[in-house]
């Protein structure tokens, strides 16, 4: 009778409006938990703007910075080394697309004299400037370890814009593209593979790999011959070996 008692009592307290209003109260303090963590992780891989998230990106070479590698570039090493960041005839980069490749953003608290002359360099227009509100952490551009450590010795980065890594701005018709439409827009690789192997049960494989490029006309005539067999929904698969 005890026992039944007690699970009467523990039935009747389950149906209560106070239990209901503690599982609400766990689950409002579960799925605040979830959107406290979501939330940090978000800020140490990205930077909170007022337009919104922004990812790292290297002020020299353009490319995404994973926040652990991230590193800090001063204006005064900008400054040393804008005669190896500027376009030259030496590496050809033409007028239009160095236009791709100018910083206009903020700057910190430099006056215009200061960042005289950065409108002139090949820099990454979707980098950042970072400042700290303590005064012991450095302020600067946002920066590879690679790039400012060629830029600390004088030298051209390997991979920095102004050595002649840059493809420039997509045109306004493939931006307003969304993402399906992109990925449709190589069906057709331009590089193809070879593979080549031996081996069986209970023996290793060993092989060889050629990478080579294709003959992107040639491919467009084969594919036009599948018209004219009448092979619109078919998917042809060759496999030679001997």
């Amino acid at each position: 009778m005890e026992g039944i008692k007690t699970k009467a009592i523990y039935s009747t307290y389950m149906n209560t409006p106070l239990m209901a209003s503690n599982i609400q109260s766990m689950t409002r303090a579960a799925a605040d938990d979830v959107q406290k963590r979501i939330n940090q992780r978000f800020d140490e891989l990205y930077m909170r703007t007022e337009a919104g998230y922004k990812p790292h990106v290297c002020l020299i070479c353009d490319e995404f910075v994973n926040p652990s590698k991230l590193d800090i570039l001063s204006m005064q090493t900008l400054h040393r080394n804008r005669l190896l960041l500027r376009a030259q005839p030496w590496n050809q980069v033409s007028t239009s697309l160095a236009s791709c490749y100018k910083f206009d953003g903020y700057c910190g608290d430099y006056a215009d004299d200061a960042t005289g002359g950065i409108e002139s360099l090949l820099l990454s227009p979707r980098a950042s400037y970072i400042t700290h509100s303590d005064c012991r952490s450095a302020s600067g551009f946002s920066c590879c370890v690679a790039c400012k450590t060629s830029l600390q010795q004088e030298q051209m980065p390997r991979f920095a814009i102004a050595n002649n890594y840059c493809v420039g701005t997509p045109p306004q018709c493939l931006l307003d593209l969304n993402e399906v439409e992109i990925a449709l827009l190589t069906p057709v690789k331009t590089y193809g593979y070879c593979f080549s192997y031996t081996g069986g049960v209970q023996k290793q494989l060993k092989g060889s790999l050629s990478y080579y490029k294709v003959n992107a006309a040639s491919i467009a005539r084969a594919a036009m011959h599948f018209d004219v067999l009448g092979l619109h929904d078919n998917v042809v698969i060759m496999l030679y070996g001997e």
